[in-house]
C-alpha cells in the first residue's frame, strides 16, 4: 500500500490576469535578476544594455573613439620627435660640435636613432606595459587580442600593428583608408593593421 507521504503533491489550477507578469518555475532566473555575462563583443549600440550589467564584458570602442585615439597618438610622437630634436641641438650648441666635424656626427647619429626608437617603440612600450597608449588612454580605450579581449597584446603583436599602421600612413591614401576603414567594417569595428594581427580596440572603463 502506497504512502501518503509519497504522493505528488496537488498541482492547483492558476488563472492568469490580463497584463500579470509569469511566474518562473522553480531554478529559473528570478525576476529582475541579470541575465548570464554576454560572451563576445558587443557593437557599440549596445552599450546602454551592457551598463545595466554589473560584469562588464568587453564592448568595443566607437569610430569616434577610435580615430580620436589615432589622431592623438600621431600627435604625440610628432611632439616627441621635436623634443628629442631640441634635445640633441641643445647638447650640440653646448658641447660645440659642428655636423662636419667627427663627433659631430656621431651626435647626428644618435638623434636618428633616438627618433627612430620613439617612432617604433611608442605604442608597443606601452601597450605591453600598460595596455594603452597616451592617445587611447585620453581617447578611453585600448587595444586587444581579438580572441582574448581580457588579455593585453604581446610584444610582438603590439610592433607589428605599430609598423603596420606606420607603414601604411607612409604611403599615399593607403593610410587614410586603413583609418577609415573601421567606419565599415563589422562586428569589430576594426581597421587594416587590426585585421592582419588579429586585434580590436575596446572601451577602457575605469
Amino acid at each position: 500500500m502506497s504512502s501518503p507521504y509519497n504522493a505528488e503533491p496537488h498541482q492547483y489550477p492558476t488563472t492568469r490576469y490580463p497584463g500579470q507578469t509569469p511566474v518562473p518555475p522553480v531554478g529559473a532566473t528570478p525576476y529582475g535578476a541579470y541575465p548570464p555575462p554576454t560572451t563576445g563583443y558587443l557593437p557599440p549600440e549596445a552599450w546602454p544594455a551592457v551598463q545595466r550589467d554589473p560584469r562588464n564584458p568587453p564592448v568595443l570602442a566607437n569610430p569616434g573613439q577610435r580615430l580620436g585615439g589615432h589622431a592623438l597618438d600621431f600627435l604625440f610622437v610628432f611632439l616627441g620627435c621635436v623634443v628629442i630634436g631640441i634635445v640633441f641641438l641643445v647638447i650640440g650648441r653646448v658641447t660645440g660640435r659642428p655636423g662636419n666635424e667627427p663627433e659631430g656626427g656621431a651626435l647626428l647619429v644618435c638623434h636618428i636613432v633616438a627618433m627612430l626608437a620613439w617612432v617604433v617603440l611608442y605604442d608597443p612600450v606601452q601597450t605591453v606595459l600598460w595596455g594603452r597608449t597616451l592617445g587611447k588612454r585620453c581617447a578611453g580605450t585600448r587595444a586587444v587580442p581579438l580572441a582574448r579581449p581580457t588579455e593585453r597584446l604581446g610584444f610582438g603583436q603590439a610592433l607589428g600593428r605599430w609598423l603596420l599602421d606606420l607603414t601604411m600612413t607612409l604611403v599615399p591614401f593607403l593610410g587614410l583608408l586603413n583609418a577609415l576603414w573601421l567606419l565599415w567594417d563589422r562586428p569589430y569595428y576594426q581597421c587594416l593593421h587590426d585585421k592582419v594581427v588579429q586585434t580590436a580596440v575596446i572601451r577602457h572603463r575605469g
